[in-house]
């Protein structure tokens, strides 16, 4: 044994002492004679813990296997979960909270692991958190359960006051009011001016008052023929009873059933509704995946009839990382963008995204533009720096190794010392069930409390807002309303411990990696996998589009032709000829109509580019030559519909809540909002039915594959009255229809590429390979290219399209992606008819083609090399540089400069790139 497993061995004992020292010396509960428990309470606002090994000292162990092991305190609903391997601990709130100078709102929040909101039947929305609200709801109820289950912890939550009764009378005779209550409490306390604030006063005999008054209030409250009274304010909330109810309890009314004896002394039946109560579980458990964290969202339980639950964040501060230390926080914000601490200071903000980007059956759409969200994952790291002990060892003898391996442990030490040693910590997570109804936050506290996180927030039954116009003659009137459809799935997040020395977002990317890998998600890229050791280059041909031309003088719409098939043939033949021979070519506007199409309900090639047989024809060429076509049909959206075209307005389109046709909403940079019209929505009922009737006519052509772009990008929800569909059900049905379509056509090619679709594609266009650059970030990072690259062959935007031509070739190498142009043989400038076409300015191949070979060759000699490699390794080491390093050890230094720069002696030209070797 050498000394470094022998001092490895005492520390370990050392800190397995420590703690066993706080359990014993933490009295948690005690039974009595009588066998009844009496939980000692313990101030958590205001008593911080020094460290989480303390507070993990306080908590019980439930469930533990080789890995790792679960506690939980039932007092507070906190779980810890300790990887064994390293000894880190995770809890779901930060130990040291009391600390913190925020208020004891804020602290109760910071102890939550559900915060709620939901609104009542006047439309108020209330918040509850599961400290405030379950954990100390009431002194007398216990609303948080702890159970062991076969493979970990489940933990039970009843939110809201459990009682249904306050001792705040509802109306109280006015001498019992003035004798009983205000008597009781000092005319300049809170107490007085809150109480006597929500009280008001019926009495007939009031001077000044008029008959008609004195008539309206017997008719109301036919009491006050007999007694002047008291009346609550009928809009008093749950936490303004909390409130009264404390101060009452000082006063005469101590106890409900003196309430009760007013009430018979005023013939008053209490009618009022129910105070809100919310059940939850959470559950977390491991298997031989790791930890897995499940709210199910059956396990959600309220009053649907007075109440509506608006929103769910799930352990909000889970892990936290302390802004006083250094760290940061990682959202999937296009490419991946994280924020260090210290670079956020004392500033305090948000940052949010919706999975998958905008339902667009809601009227309700707002924002400014951001780039997708569209991998379910993120975490937070932290660097701590503490003074820590350790001992100096002469080398043991045989004998020393020999005691140390039956446990006697004894260690000859020269001296003890210490030194600061800085520890990394962290997690990422994976959410793996309800990501579609999710949205992804980082909170970074600020002023506000020190901690920065990032949860899922969820939305069981969205909600919509629109307006009803001429209802109103002030305005136009405002209609709130939810969803039919439930989601009653399971909201899952996979959790994936992170330490040790000098990790980062590196192995948060590798261990998501591996997690997609291992399930099933991906198979790692084999050179056998592919004909060509060149990585591929994606071209996008637009075939044809309706225009207005004068024949003879008279306008006339004719179909005019972008770029034929046997146009294609010729511009692939001489790419091969200069040296180009692994192409994808993605054919988009070739049938139903071109560019401008109706539904593929049927399917008609468009003559103007070659009919069917053309597109034969170039399927077979493309099959001779190791190129692959990949025609696109549009599942997701119609541009135009005509008759006998096979789509019903009524049946196959989404539906927004209040029964119209949804249509996607594009944002307009020039109004800062988006438009109210658009392309038609399909909906996920018709989609399969669609491709079933097709899908025949399309297998004869002989294509490598198929594009369905849209499939892999959009996904909206639908309130068709018949059959009610949630995004999960949207996401289970797209899946369906892809698996079918793999099965069918071999190959799928897609854009975006939300996570769901990635079992069954393999090319994905359109991947954003940089983040929404937000102020309040500190780095755009390729978080998705170190988890695509290597697995699946993905690229950016057509890069002929970029403002920035270098930059976009530079951002393709620093995230592993592919060089992707869209392009044009004839006819370009007949796009500007077109407001939805007219940005596609720069598609000319005659006018790009010198460009793309040149560019093309330098991309592939560099990348080619790492075509298989995973990055693992990815490093901004100055400003505007960036290193990024491949499994095979080559690795690229980026200028984004536009000046020379040199790192590590190597010269990098400005907006270039330099290879190195490790």
């Amino acid at each position: 044994m050498n000394t470094k497993k022998l001092i490895s061995y005492t520390l370990s004992l050392v800190m397995l002492m420590s703690v066993l020292t706080a359990f014993i010396s933490t009295a948690v509960f005690a039974a009595g004679e009588d066998n009844e428990i009496t939980v000692e309470t313990y101030d958590y606002l205001g008593d911080p813990f020094e460290s989480a090994d303390e507070k993990l000292a306080t908590m019980q162990l439930y469930f533990e296997n080789d890995e790792y092991a679960i506690y939980g305190l039932e007092e507070t609903g906190e779980v810890g979960i300790v990887d064994k391997t390293s000894g880190q601990i995770m809890l779901t709130n930060p130990y040291d909270v009391a600390s913190s100078k925020s208020s004891e709102a804020i602290k109760q929040q910071l102890l939550s692991q559900i915060i709620l909101t939901y609104s009542d039947a006047a439309g108020t929305v209330v918040s509850f958190n599961s400290f405030a609200d379950a954990a100390f709801a009431s002194e007398e109820t216990k609303q948080i359960f702890m159970k062991k289950t076969r493979d970990g912890l489940r933990v039970e939550y009843t939110i809201g006051r459990e009682a249904t009764k306050y001792i705040v009378p509802r109306q109280i005779e006015k001498e019992a009011f003035e004798r009983d209550i205000l008597a009781y409490l000092d005319k300049d306390s809170r107490a007085y001016a809150k109480i006597t604030s929500y009280y008001e006063l019926k009495d007939p005999n009031q001077p000044g008052i008029s008959q008609s008054s004195i008539d309206a209030m017997k008719m109301k409250w036919p009491i006050t023929e007999k007694y002047a009274i008291y009346v609550l304010d009928p809009n008093t909330g749950s936490r303004e009873f909390l409130e009264l109810e404390g101060y009452m309890k000082s006063t005469y009314y101590d106890d409900y059933s003196k309430v009760e004896e007013m009430y018979e002394m005023l013939d008053y039946v209490d009618t009022s509704v129910a105070p809100a109560l919310f059940r939850f579980a959470i559950e977390y458990s491991l298997d031989e995946q790791g930890i897995k964290i499940t709210l199910p969202a059956s396990s959600i339980r309220y009053d649907s009839s007075n109440y509506t639950l608006e929103s769910v964040k799930f352990l909000p501060y889970f892990c936290a990382g302390s802004n006083k230390n250094t760290g940061f926080t990682l959202i999937p914000d296009g490419s991946g963008a994280i924020t260090r601490f210290e670079d956020i200071a004392d500033k305090a903000f948000t940052l949010t995204g919706k999975l998958y980007g905008r339902d667009y059956s809601f009227h309700s759409i707002s924002g400014t533009y951001q780039e997708t969200m569209r991998l379910p994952v993120f975490g937070v790291l932290e660097n701590t720096t503490t003074d820590v002990a350790f001992l100096s060892v002469n080398e043991p003898t045989a004998e020393q190794t020999e005691s140390v391996e039956t446990s006697e442990m004894d260690v000859v030490a020269d001296k003890a010392s210490s030194e600061p040693k800085t520890t990394s910590a962290g997690y990422v997570a994976y959410l793996v069930e309800g990501d579609a109804m999710a949205e992804i936050t980082a909170d970074h506290g600020g002023t506000i409390h020190k901690y920065s996180s990032v949860y899922t927030t969820f939305y069981p039954k969205p909600s919509d807002t629109y307006v009803l116009e001429g209802i109103s003659t002030t305005g136009s009137a405002v209609w709130n309303v939810q969803s039919e459809r439930r989601y009653t799935g399971n909201y899952t997040l996979r959790i994936f411990p992170i330490n040790g020395d000098d990790c980062d977002y590196n192995d948060m990317a590798a261990e998501v990696r591996d997690y997609l890998v291992n399930n099933g998600t991906f198979e790692k890229m084999k050179a056998s996998d592919d004909k060509s050791e060149d990585v591929s280059l994606y071209i996008e041909n637009f075939g044809t589009i309706e225009t207005s031309q004068k024949i003879a003088g008279f306008p006339v719409n004719v179909q005019t032709p972008l770029t034929t098939f046997e146009q294609t043939q010729d511009m692939l033949t001489e790419l091969k000829e200069n040296g180009i021979n692994n192409v994808k070519v993605k054919l988009t506007g070739w049938y139903n109509g071109g560019l401008v199409h109706t539904a593929p309900a049927k399917l008609k090639v468009e003559s103007a580019v070659g009919g069917a047989k053309g597109l034969k024809n170039l399927a077979e060429y493309a099959s001779e030559n190791n190129i692959s076509i990949y025609p696109d049909l549009d599942f997701v959206y119609v541009d135009t519909l005509s008759s006998f075209d096979g789509f019903d307005y009524k049946k196959h389109s989404v539906k927004t809540i209040d029964n119209r046709s949804a249509a996607y909403r594009k944002y307009s940079p020039l109004y800062q909002g988006f438009e109210d019209k658009g392309m038609i929505i399909i909906s996920a009922t018709a989609m399969s039915e669609f491709y079933n009737n097709i899908k025949d006519d399309f297998a004869k052509f002989g294509t490598q594959g198929i594009s369905v772009g849209t499939l892999g990008s959009q996904l909206s929800s639908d309130h068709n009255e018949d059959y009610t569909l949630n995004r999960e059900d949207v996401k289970t049905m797209v899946t369906g229809a892809l698996s079918n379509m793999k099965e069918d056509m071999g190959s799928i090619m897609v854009d975006g590429g939300n996570s769901y679709v990635l079992p069954y594609v393999d090319h994905i266009l359109g991947v954003s390979l940089d983040s929404s650059l937000n102020i309040n970030t500190s780095e755009s990072i390729p978080f998705v290219g170190m988890i695509l690259h290597g697995n699946v062959e993905f690229a950016g935007s057509a890069i002929n399209l970029d403002g920035d031509y270098k930059y976009s070739v530079l951002k393709a190498i620093e995230n592993g992606a592919n060089l992707y142009f869209m392009l044009s043989k004839d006819n370009t400038s007949e796009l500007k008819q077109f407001e939805k076409f007219s940005k596609y300015y720069a598609i000319s191949y005659d006018i790009w083609k010198e460009d793309l070979v040149d560019t093309y060759s330098n991309f592939n000699d560099a990348m080619k090399q790492v075509k298989y490699s995973y990055i693992t390794d990815h490093e901004t080491i100055d400003t505007r540089v960036v290193k990024v390093v491949y499994e095979n050890g080559i690795g690229f230094v980026l200028n984004y400069n536009t000046h020379p720069v040199e790192v590590e002696g190597i010269t990098v030209d400005a907006m270039s790139f330099a290879q190195f070797s490790k």
